[in-house]
């Protein structure tokens, strides 16, 4: 050992034999040495300490300070891409046995994003979404089975294509997008009913219905005059018209309006027995 305690081991092929000569200056024997090595090992793992790679080893001189340098970026055994996260040491000191030579390092996925396309049937943009995916690895969106545009119109899941990509790695520069699905959504309707009644809740013809997208903000047009099942006529009360959100459940779109009967003036005119 030096003395800076790192070990050397005494190099065999150096010239150690002399022939003595009467000058002390030429009666010099010249040792030579090399570095006395041990493997570090170099541990690939997650944040949940699984392997995600073979070692690697690399030799360094015992008895000197090692600082790790690892790979910033690694791909694992299936393709999934890691970027370097920590070390559990900054630097150790090498040892002969390459067990106390060990360093973890551990990776956290490297990330790429995702677009997710959402269109009608015919091709419009809903709405667009981002998601983060691992580059390398097999992805598929999770996909609502119901959703609601910017005016609250809902749509339902039709299909999606593709149904799953490996995530890539997009140049710098490129125009092209790579990690996109598009998603096809098409509207959800339900039944809006108009109910026609006297002042007594008693009901004066059947309904009139309509169908709408569920979210739409509907206001009937005001009916003024009805007839019943009998041909009687029937005069709107209803100060104002109702406005609702179509709801899916049909029990929650019911509107209701109110009538009485309608009134019209009679002349009667009285005349002597001969006009």
């Amino acid at each position: 050992k030096d003395s800076k305690k790192t070990k050397w081991t005494f190099n065999p092929n150096s010239k150690s034999t002399i022939v003595v000569d009467k000058d002390d200056n030429k009666n010099i024997i010249l040792l030579s040495y090399e570095e006395e090595k041990a493997t570090v090992i170099y541990k690939y793992q997650d944040e949940f300490k699984n392997k995600l790679r073979t070692s690697k080893k690399q030799l360094a001189q015992i008895g000197s300070i090692y600082i790790p340098e690892p790979e910033n970026v690694i791909e694992d055994e299936q393709g999934k891409v890691w970027e370097y996260k920590k070390t559990n040491v900054e630097k150790i000191e090498v040892k002969e046995n390459e067990q106390e030579n060990v360093i973890e390092v551990t990776y956290i996925p490297l990330l790429a994003e995702i677009e997710l396309n959402i269109k009608n049937k015919k091709g419009d943009l809903l709405t667009k979404q981002t998601e983060k995916a691992q580059l390398g690895s097999v992805f598929s969106p999770n996909i609502d089975e119901k959703i609601f545009d910017k005016d609250s119109l809902m749509y339902k899941f039709v299909k999606c294509s593709p149904h799953e990509l490996t995530v890539k790695e997009v140049p710098l520069g490129a125009t092209e997008k790579l990690n996109v699905f598009e998603l096809i959504y098409e509207p959800v309707y339900s039944n809006v009913s108009i109910a026609f009644q006297d002042i007594d809740g008693n009901k004066l013809k059947e309904d009139d219905t309509i169908q709408l997208q569920v979210g739409t903000r509907y206001t009937p047009k005001l009916i003024q005059f009805i007839k019943d099942k009998n041909g009687i006529q029937w005069e709107n009360i209803s100060k104002e018209v109702e406005t609702i959100r179509v709801m899916e459940n049909t029990k929650d779109n019911m509107i209701k309006m109110t009538y009485e009967l309608a009134k019209a003036e009679v002349v009667q005119r009285l005349r002597r027995k001969h006009n």
